[in-house]
């Protein structure tokens, strides 16, 4: 490719001079004539070398430049006016596959961040839109056509196209919805059901929209994001029907154990009444028996009889305690504020006809106010205390302290402690079990359920129940309790 730069044409008549000239004067003009061909010659070829070449080399490169080529090679032909511009094409041509080098780079991102945000939008399957609303246009991402099984190669299908898919009972609902939010510029989230264009299956979606507004406030787009819920959807499903078999199962259960608590609250009642029969016959017959033939019999035989008494008026206790062990799972609670302080004063005076002529030093800390039943509370209380006074019967100064400290949040923590007998720990689990007993009948009396009682009543009110003792150094009972809203320690 060349440039085309002119013709340099010079034409002088010499005919008439030489004419008139003289020989002498004519090899004159010839030198002359000869020195003007030689000089534009040499102008002609310096022309070529210096401005001709190096043009038509910059032009080369131009066109290279202009195909995407960087690896022509320019040579500079001087410091001239033309060197100069062949350097500034360089530098350009350098800085331009630069910029294309750093263009092509942030080309090669785009296209992944695009591959790796349509390959989430399918994972989660969550498509995203752009609705133009002056001109309707809808630009929608490959998962939009994929959640409404429409073909991709078939080109935009606008918004009227989506529509049509909404399921026809939710139809008029999302064309208001969308009405309203053209009118106010707020953003909108709906769920609706739509019919697949592929297989006409019925799927449910959700749609978020967040118009963008100009300055003054008018909408110029909607975008938004189209999400398909229908496992989702399925998995509540599933989870409402299993709640709903749960549910009349615990209503099927509730009964069946009510039916059987009735059963048995009537057995225990017809067990307690036919059992207190025979004992109290048993009893009053052995009266009857001592005082007919009571001068007539030895120490043995009356021994023998205070024994069969005894044994008939303990049995008579334990169906007693038997009962309230039962009625204390089944009796309804009535739960108030309930002060342990005043409650615990109540009770030792209960105790004071049984406690006469013993030494007792009694240390009562400040006690909580707490949420409960105020009757099943008092039967802790009496249980708890009635253990202490009588494990401490040994000592010739029993020491019983009933205090409270720090426990979980929301709940409270009492305890009562004793200087008695004790117990080994290895044993510590048994405590609170029915008809368990750490001593013998002939130690100590008892039927081995007022422990119990206290579990069960600690239970139902949410709370725990455990003990700490050491074999004849003291015993401490714990029992934990909700707070009340007043949750003062009070006494």
């Amino acid at each position: 490719l060349g440039t085309n730069l002119g013709v340099l044409a010079v034409r002088v008549n010499f005919a008439p001079w030489l004419a008139q000239a003289e020989h002498r004067q004519r090899e004159a003009v010839v030198v002359v004539l000869v020195v003007i061909v030689a000089f534009f010659a040499s102008a002609a070829y310096v022309l070529e070398q210096v401005v001709v070449k190096p043009v038509n080399a910059l032009s080369e490169a131009v066109s290279e430049l202009a195909r995407n080529k960087f690896d022509g090679q320019l040579e500079k032909s001087g410091d001239d006016e033309v060197g100069n511009l062949v350097d500034r094409f360089g530098e350009m041509r350098e800085a331009i596959r630069g910029y294309q080098t750093e263009l092509l780079q942030r080309s090669e991102v785009l296209k992944r961040s695009q591959e790796g945000l349509a390959e989430a939008q399918r994972m989660a399957h969550l498509g995203s839109w752009d609705l133009d609303p002056g001109t309707n246009r809808l630009v929608c991402s490959d998962e939009v056509y994929r959640i409404f099984g429409l073909d991709l190669r078939q080109g935009e299908v606008g918004a009227d196209g989506l529509l049509a898919a909404v399921h026809p009972g939710d139809r008029q609902r999302v064309t208001d919805a969308y009405a309203r939010r053209m009118q106010d510029g707020a953003p909108y989230d709906v769920g609706y059901r739509i019919v697949r264009n592929s297989d006409q299956e019925i799927r449910h979606v959700r749609e978020i929209c967040e118009p963008v507004r100009d300055e003054g406030g008018r909408v110029l787009r909607l975008r938004g994001t189209l999400h398909d819920i229908t496992e989702l959807k399925q998995a509540e499903e599933e989870v409402r029907k299993l709640n709903q078999e749960l549910e009349q199962r615990v209503a099927e259960r509730t009964a069946r154990l009510e039916a059987a608590n009735r059963e048995l609250e009537t057995f225990a009642y017809s067990v307690s009444h036919d059992l207190r029969a025979p004992l109290r016959h048993i009893d009053g017959f052995l009266g009857l028996l001592k005082r007919r033939i009571g001068p007539a019999l030895d120490d043995e035989s009356r021994h023998y009889i205070a024994t069969i008494s005894g044994a008939a008026l303990r049995m008579a206790a334990l169906i007693d305690d038997l009962l309230t062990f039962s009625r204390m799972g089944r009796a309804a609670m009535t739960r108030t504020e309930v002060n342990l302080g005043d409650l615990i004063q109540d009770v030792i005076k209960e105790f004071e006809p049984d406690t006469k002529g013993r030494a007792i030093d009694w240390r009562i800390a400040a006690l909580p106010v707490v949420t409960g039943d105020r009757a099943m509370l008092r039967v802790v209380l009496v249980n708890l205390i009635s253990n202490a006074l009588k494990f401490t019967q040994p000592r010739k100064r029993a020491e019983i302290e009933i205090g409270c400290q720090a426990g979980g949040e929301g709940e409270s923590i009492v305890f009562v402690r004793d200087n008695g007998v004790g117990f080994d720990m290895k044993y510590a689990d048994k405590l609170f079990g029915v008809f368990q007993r750490l001593h013998g009948m002939d130690e100590f009396e008892g039927t081995g359920i007022g422990l119990a009682n206290v579990r069960r009543v600690i239970n139902r009110h949410g709370g725990r129940t455990w003990a700490e003792g050491k074999v004849d150094g003291g015993a401490t009972f714990f029992f934990s309790l909700p707070k009340s809203s007043a949750g003062e320690a009070l006494m």
